[in-house]
């Protein structure tokens, strides 16, 4: 409003006849554009606050999400942890029963070897083993002297061992 008053006093002070229409009609159409830049004016204000509101309600949001998601994250951490502890528990709960399970076993096992003892038995005199004897080679055949039965001499190695013919050679 007040530019607007401002441009007809300059307006008036120029023209010599404010009464004329081209005059009036310069006037309607300054006040028209004064009052539309007016409300563009009021308007960009509006929208400028409206952003400045919404850019904060924003942030606030952004620093909500922030947070939820933070309490989400502990939140899985905490059941993760919580869960690997139930498995250790019910894991070392499974050992300890196999360990008194089998140490039960052994305790049963002793008790039973022991009644089954019964008393001192009386020890026996050792006995040595008879060694039975193989039949080697050449010898393996039933007759007499393998030497006078085959006119060959012994072949040996420069090692000092006898040289045997395989059996399937023979």
């Amino acid at each position: 409003g007040k530019d607007w008053l401002k441009i007809k006093t300059l307006i008036n002070s120029v023209v010599p006849d404010p009464s004329d229409k081209r005059v009036q009609k310069i006037h309607r159409s300054l006040h028209h554009m004064a009052v539309k830049d007016n409300l563009q004016k009021t308007e960009i204000e509006g929208l400028r606050k409206a952003q400045q509101v919404q850019k904060a309600q924003d942030k606030a949001a952004k620093a909500q999400q922030k947070l939820l998601k933070l309490q989400e994250q502990e939140e899985r951490k905490r059941l993760r942890v919580k869960k690997k502890e139930e498995r250790e528990r019910i894991k070392a709960a499974k050992q300890g029963a196999r360990e008194r399970k089998k140490q039960e076993k052994q305790n049963t096992q002793r008790s039973i070897q022991t009644s089954q003892k019964g008393k001192r038995k009386a020890s026996k005199p050792i006995t040595n083993p008879v060694q039975k004897k193989q039949k080697r080679g050449a010898d393996a055949e039933v007759g007499g002297d393998a030497q006078a039965r085959d006119p060959q001499p012994i072949r040996t190695t420069r090692g000092g061992r006898n040289i045997s013919l395989p059996s399937k050679f023979k």
